[in-house]
């Protein structure tokens, strides 16, 4: 992808596939110069956005980009024009589970649970499930409803068994449950899937998704509980 947007700058569609790709690489903690890796997302998707700022591919695609560089407003400023351009896209519609947990506001919370009810009630086959499963329990967890997490990443794991990311959210809601051995169990399972993936790492990664001490706070609180998180700075 890089070789494309090189070749063809003002290439929309490659310039906010070339976000997500180096997006994706830092999120699943696989970047050795983060920061870096997510200013360049940031403006690969920014980019995007001028040159095709009606095209539904490019705004989802660079919505999810904007949303893992912890731009959450604008990626869901970006995924709402999305959605209303192609209303049947449901992997734009699944995107939308980053950004409206970023943010801390109980309606976004709400709307992410009514968005991934519709989403696996309406298309239980498609490929997009687990991860709507993955956003619904990090949308439950926020609530409290620890029993109704466990359930949603536990039925997304049961699909995708080496997704880190999820293992590690697992963990912290299995802390937040008391369930200590679990959550160690569960850590370990995602170091398997990603040796990249640490619990510091993952800690990290969460700090760049949001701005929200509460959210962080809520997001981590289960892998402190089960001490396998001492600090985030």
């Amino acid at each position: 992808m890089a070789e494309a947007v090189a070749k063809d700058p003002g290439y929309a569609l490659a310039q906010s596939m070339h976000a997500l790709l180096i997006a994706e690489n830092v999120i699943n903690g696989l970047s050795e110069h983060s920061d870096a890796e997510l200013a360049e997302a940031h403006k690969a998707a920014t980019l995007a956005l001028r040159l095709a700022p009606r095209d539904p591919a490019v705004l989802g695609t660079s919505g999810c980009a904007l949303a893992y560089c912890g731009d959450y407003r604008k990626a869901l400023e970006s995924l709402r024009h999305a959605v209303k351009a192609a209303p049947f896209d449901l992997g734009a519609w699944g995107y939308m589970g980053w950004p409206l947990a970023a943010t801390g506001s109980k309606a976004d919370i709400e709307e992410l649970l009514k968005i991934t009810e519709r989403l696996i009630l309406s298309a239980p086959s498609h490929p997009g499930v687990p991860y709507w499963q993955y956003h619904r329990s990090v949308a439950l967890a926020s609530t409290g409803d620890y029993a109704g997490a466990i359930d949603a990443i536990e039925a997304c794991l049961a699909e995708q068994p080496e997704f880190a990311i999820g293992l590690m959210h697992y963990a912290n809601v299995l802390g937040e449950a008391g369930r200590i051995e679990d959550a160690i169990s569960a850590v370990s399972k995602a170091l398997q899937a990603n040796s990249a993936l640490t619990v510091q790492r993952y800690a990290e990664i969460i700090g760049q998704l949001t701005d929200q001490k509460s959210v962080r706070e809520q997001r981590l609180a289960g892998l402190r509980k089960a001490e396998l998180l001492v600090t985030d700075n």
